[in-house]
């Protein structure tokens, strides 16, 4: 949701743009432009070296099923055994688990 949002405010900024070009004739358009890349150029390397809010990427698991262990290990969510390569990891309304004699988790298990 939060991408189409970001779309269709960019698609509304060029639109806007285009008009205000062809209301102020190509002279002045060209020096607006120069403006606006000079902007969007110096915003691009302030996010590149400060890193973008929303950059990275999240694993997520969510409404996973009800697991039945007796032996052995089981999961409803997510196990990793290294470090994950996610800026975030997120379990949501994971299932239930019965461990028994075994080794069970619900929910995210690292290391």
């Amino acid at each position: 949701m939060l991408k189409r949002f970001w779309l269709v405010l960019a698609g509304l900024v060029l639109l806007a743009l285009g008009v205000v070009f062809l209301v102020v004739g190509l002279d002045q358009a060209d020096k607006i432009a120069s403006i606006v890349g000079a902007a969007c150029g110096v915003l691009g390397l302030v996010l590149g070296v400060l890193g973008s809010p929303s950059a990275g990427h999240t694993i997520r698991a969510s409404r996973t099923g009800k697991i039945r262990n007796h032996a052995g290990f089981a999961v409803s969510g997510i196990h990793s055994t290294a470090t994950p390569s996610a800026d975030r990891v997120i379990a949501h309304r994971t299932g239930d688990v019965e461990g028994g004699d075994g080794d069970a988790t619900t929910g995210v298990r690292l290391g």
